[in-house]
């Protein structure tokens, strides 16, 4: 009987001491956890590229770089991969303007509807310019070379789209940029 608890306890220790020096690598006093590296795949669609997570809480959408004169409009939707998926996250939207010719001139706005797609035709109902953070239309317009950002705390609608105008006599390149994140 006495060897039997003269083996438990040391026993016991060495787990006991196992058991801390476990935790105590797998936690560090003291450091915020941190979150899992998510890794993005990559996709194209007919205005450019696009990147997400595979979760669906993020994406990343790069419209091919174009150029607007005098003006001219132009208007690009959002992949179809994202159509009727965008409620319940929060977007902001950069555009990079570069002056070719003359001054540069173009406005950018958000719009969105509550129609969805008939196949791949977009809906031509209900728009309306999106809010921003400052529950203002989500709207830019400038008449210099410049980089800008629209924020736009929260989606209502179905669909989206962007609408870039130019004005006066010029010819402008511009770039713009969607990041999705998922609400938590």
């Amino acid at each position: 009987m006495n060897t039997l608890k003269s083996i438990k306890v040391p026993l016991l220790l060495l787990v006991l001491a196992l058991c801390i020096y476990v935790s105590s690598s797998a936690f560090k006093w003291g450091v915020a956890p941190q979150a899992e590296a998510t890794t993005l795949e990559q996709g194209t669609f007919e205005g450019g590229d696009f990147y997400y997570a595979p979760t669906g809480n993020y994406y990343e959408v790069t419209y091919t770089k174009d150029t607007i004169t005098n003006a001219a409009n132009d208007t690009l939707y959002l992949p179809s991969t994202l159509r009727n998926s965008s409620l319940d996250y929060q977007a902001s939207l950069s555009i990079i303007r570069t002056s070719i010719s003359g001054t540069a001139n173009i406005a950018v706005k958000v719009e969105e509807t509550n129609y969805k797609y008939s196949g791949s035709t977009a809906p031509t109902a209900g728009w309306v310019t999106a809010l921003n953070s400052a529950n203002t239309s989500a709207a830019t317009a400038a008449t210099t070379a410049t980089t800008e950002m629209l924020l736009i705390p929260n989606q209502y609608g179905c669909n989206y789209r962007f609408v870039v105008d130019g004005t006066g006599t010029q010819s402008t390149s511009y770039v713009l940029r969607l990041v999705m994140k998922k609400k938590t």
